[in-house]
């Protein structure tokens, strides 16, 4: 609650905050006893009254406002091997949230929910056509040909369903992964004539980073989810957009095909291994990824040099699980 009002209309009590939580003091209010104020302030959360110590309560640990750090180590550390486990929102506050003091998320990941909840709906409806093209296909008397096709329209629609799960599949591993995920939104992305996505690996905090156009439709975001999974399960090597001369180790024609044919499962226009645009004249058509490349395929067994290819490269993979970067 950010203001409270006296029955008069007056403003007794206004909470506006810095970034990491602590309250601006209004001199301009009357002084009230703490009992009468608002405990559940920043974020949403409990103010810790008791001592006049202003701790805030995420539910895993505590959050002092004053400082902007945690009482308490972060339980998913070993994700953020780059930061410090007591910092709030990895020092970002304007640029992330921390619903629980566990993991700093960004909001634009409610856009994976839409996902996820659009994806489930297609499942759903897609199952309710399989039954019923089932039960007309045991319907005593139909002819052979009719079977025919019901057959080859349950295939169809099995294989519908199987591809909107995987989806669902490769989205609780991204969730599940060591590997951290973000999804910001980019206005310099949208022009005139197109709308593109982007993923990218920030070097200093070890994130892997979809970059979205603001507005753009469900096709782009599984477009570039399908990018992150590939990067996950070692078929995909990613560079930092910000910073040239990264080579990507594994990128080839092949990896933007099976983007743009998850992108195309929701409104995004396909594209096959001839035809993709002009942008990836230049790749080879793959595919390429940790077990076939020339440079990777005999050292996926050896840590040190994983990470010595991945420096000299200036690119990010994944083999094992591990990232190298």
């Amino acid at each position: 609650m950010r203001v409270q009002f006296a029955k008069t209309g007056q403003a007794y009590i206004r909470n506006d905050y810095y970034p990491f939580g602590k309250r601006h003091y209004n001199l301009d209010l009357p002084a009230v006893p703490n009992e009468t104020l608002n405990r559940f302030q920043f974020n949403g959360k409990e103010s810790q009254f008791l001592g006049y110590l202003g701790y805030l309560d995420y539910g895993w640990r505590m959050h002092d406002p004053e400082i902007g750090r945690w009482f308490g180590m972060d339980k998913l550390a070993e994700k953020f091997v780059g930061i410090s486990p007591y910092v709030y929102t990895a020092n970002n506050p304007v640029r992330y949230i921390d619903p629980n003091g566990m993991v700093f998320t960004n909001a634009a990941w409610n856009a994976i929910q839409q996902l996820i909840s659009d994806a489930n709906a297609r499942v759903t409806q897609l199952e309710h056509k399989a039954v019923t093209a089932r039960t007309k296909r045991s319907t005593a008397g139909i002819s052979e040909r009719k079977a025919g096709r019901l057959d080859n329209r349950i295939t169809r629609l099995e294989g519908r369903i199987a591809d909107y799960k995987a989806i669902l599949a490769e989205i609780n591993a991204l969730e599940s992964a060591k590997q951290v995920y973000d999804i910001q939104y980019d206005e310099s992305r949208n022009t005139n004539t197109s709308s593109e996505g982007r993923l990218g690996f920030d070097f200093s905090t070890g994130i892997a980073t979809i970059y979205l156009p603001y507005g753009e439709g469900l096709g782009l975001l599984a477009h570039e989810l399908k990018h992150a999974y590939q990067f996950q399960t070692g078929e995909l090597s990613l560079i930092n957009l910000n910073s040239p001369g990264g080579v990507n180790l594994f990128y080839d024609r092949s990896d933007e095909v099976a983007a743009y044919d998850r992108g195309g499962m929701f409104g995004q226009k396909s594209y096959g291994m001839y035809n993709l645009p002009s942008i990836y004249k230049d790749l080879s058509t793959g595919p390429i990824n940790a077990t076939n490349h020339p440079h990777a395929k005999y050292i996926l067994n050896f840590p040190e040099a994983l990470q010595q290819l991945a420096t000299k490269s200036r690119s990010a993979v994944i083999v094992n699980g591990v990232t190298y970067y």
